[in-house]
């Protein structure tokens, strides 16, 4: 199996060199690797380069700020040229030995592996717990289960992850996106190294952004593509039981002398500022959906230097 290892990096002139002399012998001759630097200000492009002077299946791409992980990968998958897809971070923290086993899975019958740290080597309150309780959160909303959404070693057949629309931080969902796909998923056990510094920052701090990109990667997993007529059902029906609200208010007044007519007529206007605001809602998602349909082709990055692409 021949493949395009896509490896986002920022800022990791000490690391580099040492992970480069790891990896290429862990990976099948004619195999390529794709370094995406995300703007490093500390010298990492002058090591790239002098890797992709000695060795003509590295490859660099330079974007021109920082665009986070999601960009990166997003770049580094538009120019792989391979069947097969390796992510791994710079860092260290993945072994490079467990690409071999995870690929030899991956020709079982599957479209992506993801790797799971059984044995976790950073620290359990910043990293293992809100990792844990990001998993869950996913898992929950999307349908799919993985024990260790956050491990940057995955595999993934290509055609899954380069049809697949890369916003704000939607690289977590990248194994979602690949079962509601109706792809084969399974994990592998992988070694975790102690922690450094990474790209993939995971934690505390990333729990925030899992929050607030779950909705979006639920909305985009499920293939809804008018928000109009989501927003559109909720407001009917808070319309509807406003009506009713209204009725039993109305009937209230009449024939029991106000019993509970206040507290009806309150939530029927309650429901009704709530229809008016969902269907307000879909109508402008409708319309940046529609937007976005039209620029796909604009990319969110800026690529400032590519070398042996």
């Amino acid at each position: 199996m021949i493949l395009s290892v896509v490896v986002p990096l920022y800022n990791q002139n000490s690391t580099i060199e040492e992970f480069y002399r790891e990896i290429r012998p862990n990976i099948p001759e004619g195999s390529e690797i794709i370094f995406v630097d995300d703007g490093s200000t500390d010298g990492t492009m002058s090591i790239l380069r002098n890797l992709a002077r000695e060795d003509r299946s590295v490859k660099i791409i330079s974007l021109g700020h920082i665009s986070g992980i999601s960009a990166a990968l997003a770049v580094g998958f538009a120019q792989a040229k391979e069947d097969w897809i390796v992510t791994i971070g710079a860092d260290l923290q993945s072994d490079p030995v467990d690409i071999g086993r995870m690929a030899e899975a991956a020709e079982n019958g599957y479209d992506m592996i993801s790797g799971h740290r059984k044995r976790r080597r950073d620290s359990f309150l910043g990293r293992q717990l809100p990792d844990t309780v990001a998993n869950t959160i996913i898992s929950l909303c999307t349908g799919v289960w993985l024990h260790d959404y956050a491990c940057p070693l995955k595999i993934y057949r290509s055609e899954y992850v380069q049809q697949t629309p890369l916003l704000g931080e939607m690289h977590r969902f990248l194994p979602a996106c690949v079962a509601w796909n109706r792809g084969r998923f399974g994990e592998a056990s992988v070694k975790q190294r102690p922690y450094v510094e990474s790209m993939f920052p995971g934690g505390i701090r990333g729990m925030y952004k899992v929050i607030l990109d779950i909705f979006m990667a639920k909305y985009f997993l499920s293939g809804f593509s008018r928000p109009l007529y989501l927003f559109g059902r909720v407001s009917l029906l808070a319309f509807i039981t406003a009506v009713v609200s209204a009725i039993i208010a109305v009937v209230g007044t009449v024939f029991y002398r106000g019993a509970g007519s206040g507290l009806a007529a309150g939530a029927a206007v309650c429901l009704l500022v709530v229809s008016l605001l969902c269907f307000v809602s879909g109508f402008i998602a409708e319309i940046a959906v529609r937007g976005y349909s039209q620029a796909r082709g604009q990319a969110g990055y800026h690529i400032r230097e590519k070398i042996n692409c």
